[in-house]
């Protein structure tokens, strides 16, 4: 997953941030990370032959999707969107009301199109190496107002 990561970022974030940004990200993880953190968060992965082709993570008690990401052969096929659902199930089921999300500028777009909502510019700092990122949130669904029933005419 480490490496998946550090690919997706690579591929992904070169027209909305420059090598310095990249590189003092990169820098920041650990390899070690994504499967230390598993004991306090959900973590989902697509695999296929038995390789990680995706992932996201969940921390439950901060009610935060942490990562989301797909090796770049694999992005934009809705790995993404199928993994960010199971994690919102997991969050609704769960009893929580809302989800946050830092989003790095790429992926705006993606959080938006599932109807995450902006709260506001967020910058992460890495050896005073300042990455923009904008801070997300999506309230639960409520139920559908109408009940349904089955018709005595059938």
């Amino acid at each position: 997953m480490y490496r998946l990561e550090l690919a997706s970022i690579h591929s992904a974030w070169r027209e909305y941030y420059d090598g310095t940004q990249i590189r003092a990200w990169c820098q920041a993880l650990h390899p070690t990370y994504r499967r230390d953190a598993q004991s306090v968060r959900e973590l989902l992965v697509a695999e296929q032959e038995g390789r990680v082709v995706a992932f996201g993570q969940l921390h439950p008690r901060r009610a935060r999707i942490e990562a989301l990401y797909a090796a770049p052969g694999h992005m934009r096929r809705g790995l993404g969107q199928s993994l960010l659902r199971s994690l919102e199930r997991t969050a609704w089921d769960l009893g929580m009301e809302a989800l946050d999300v830092t989003a790095s500028l790429c992926a705006v777009p993606f959080y938006r199109a599932a109807g995450y909502v902006e709260q506001g510019p967020w910058e992460f700092e890495f050896d005073e190496v300042r990455v923009p990122a904008l801070l997300m949130k999506k309230h639960r669904p409520s139920p559908h107002p109408l009940s349904f029933r089955r018709s005595p005419w059938t």
